[in-house]
């Protein structure tokens, strides 16, 4: 559309894309995949110089398609297979800026194994500027899962992939972070994978996530060989007495144990060994946590100074059972609680088959609950009391469609006339109930969509770290 004086009105607004800043490119390139960023260079010279910033390759993460063209072999038809000579090109020319390399569950274990020989090879090098010579993070993810109609089936790593995975660890060198999850090897397997790590890493490693090691029961002692360890991952089965005895005189401040579907067995810790570990390291936090298809609850530890309990698995439910646990173990130093990911069975309507009840009686009882995470239904008159008797609550997070627009609380001796009107009042209204909780914890307050709380459990799965920024309110 044209003005008075034959200009359109849209010619301000063009925006020459060959010549945007460098600064905002490499923003744009860097949450590109590899396959994009590469057809993104071919547009101009402009575009071509920024693929090659170091800013923009700071980390290379490997899905089971990175890398990779299809082949067809008349007894498989057409598979991804890795492309060697892009692995070695992409190594050659951007290797130098790496920072972190993620290897994510592969189900081709050809393309796994010559990933990680090449990997081998270019970490081998003896030469000043040879590649990889900034790395500082790895991470390495086996899958071990496999789906075949309605059979799931899990296996461990072995053979050759795991010899790469050895030879790989020996090595790294200086590094800060390492994960290594669902291995699990069997016990004859396992002694030898990280011993030699401890030559290369000793001093520089301070995150150690070791999960699903093994299937049975297997101390990781070499946890404990860390001088600079903060933060340590693992399963139950890895988690023995005597490692939590080594914690004691360690400098690790977060111990975070994960229990999946592939835990099925732990070890038995006594609390003595617990209060001990806890006097000797006044600032270990520890955070237990259950995740994917497992159907067992949290493996309580007595006596731990448990700071998170959080359930991110779709099968969970709040049982009065479990909160009557948490109650007489931790009430004393729990900070945050909560169930993430949307539930996958029939929430009742009802009353007394709901959790408000047990959920009240958390708050009350664990004083120091700064951050709650609530999925299941709970009543408008349940979340203003939640709001109001948790002193110390500052995160909130509540699904708006499991928000029952009700009272049905009777009045309990503690609470005075005008203090149960006033919630019967507000709880008659979703807004005058937001508008109350808003007062209580001093900040516009919102429910969350399904889609927010979704990008919630993400957020923290993707990182087991972000546990801890949900204990430093």
């Amino acid at each position: 559309m044209d003005d008075e004086h034959g200009v359109s009105k849209h010619d301000d607004c063009v925006c020459d894309w060959a010549t945007l800043p460098d600064l905002l490119l490499e923003k744009v390139f860097y949450f590109l995949s590899l396959r994009d960023r590469y057809h993104a260079s071919t547009v101009c010279r402009h575009w071509y110089n920024v693929f090659y910033s170091p800013s923009i390759w700071r980390e290379l993460v490997m899905t089971p398609t990175t890398f990779t063209h299809l082949r067809h072999t008349p007894y498989k038809g057409y598979w991804a297979e890795l492309s060697l000579h892009k692995v070695q090109m992409c190594l050659e020319k951007v290797g130098s800026f790496l920072h972190t390399i993620q290897v994510e569950p592969v189900n081709e274990f050809y393309n796994l194994y010559e990933f990680l020989r090449i990997l081998n090879v270019f970490l081998e090098f003896d030469q000043d500027d040879a590649p990889l010579q900034s790395l500082t993070n790895f991470y390495f993810t086996f899958c071990c899962e496999s789906r075949e109609q309605s059979d799931v089936f899990f296996y461990g790593t072995g053979g050759t992939i795991l010899a790469e995975l050895t030879r790989l660890l020996t090595n790294l060198k200086d590094l800060e972070k390492l994960k290594i999850n669902n291995l699990l090897l069997e016990l004859q397997d396992a002694p030898g994978v990280l011993e030699k790590l401890i030559l290369n890493c000793s001093t520089s490693l301070t995150y150690l996530e070791l999960r699903n090691f093994t299937l049975d029961l297997y101390p990781v002692f070499v946890a404990g060989m860390f001088p600079n360890l903060t933060t340590l991952v693992t399963s139950p089965q890895q988690l023995s007495p005597d490692i939590v005895r080594i914690l004691g005189n360690s400098k690790v401040t977060n111990l975070y144990i994960i229990q999946d579907q592939y835990c099925n067995r732990f070890y038995f810790i006594d609390k003595d060994i617990w209060k001990a570990t806890a006097e000797k390291a006044p600032d270990l936090k520890v955070h237990l946590s259950a995740r994917g298809e497992t159907l067992l609850d949290i493996n309580w530890q007595d006596s731990a100074p448990v700071t998170s309990i959080v359930y991110t698995t779709k099968h969970s439910k709040m049982y009065s059972v479990a909160i009557d646990t948490i109650t007489v173990l931790y009430s004393s130093c729990l900070q945050v609680y909560g169930h993430f990911d949307l539930p996958r069975y029939h929430g009742s309507r009802s009353f007394t088959s709901r959790c408000d009840s047990h959920l009240v009686d958390l708050i009350k009882t664990c004083s120091k609950i700064h951050t709650l995470i609530v999925r299941e239904r709970i009543s408008t008159a349940t979340l203003i009391i939640l709001a109001r008797e948790g002193t110390s609550l500052k995160k909130l997070f509540v699904r708006r469609n499991a928000l029952l627009k009700r009272c049905d609380w009777q009045r309990m001796l503690t609470w005075d006339e005008d203090y149960y009107w006033t919630m019967r009042r507000c709880s008659h209204s979703y807004q005058t109930t937001f508008d109350e909780v808003s007062r209580c914890l001093g900040y516009q307050w919102q429910p969350l969509t399904d889609r927010e709380f979704k990008r919630l459990t993400q957020l923290y799965c993707n990182d087991v770290s972000a546990q801890s920024d949900f204990d430093t309110t």
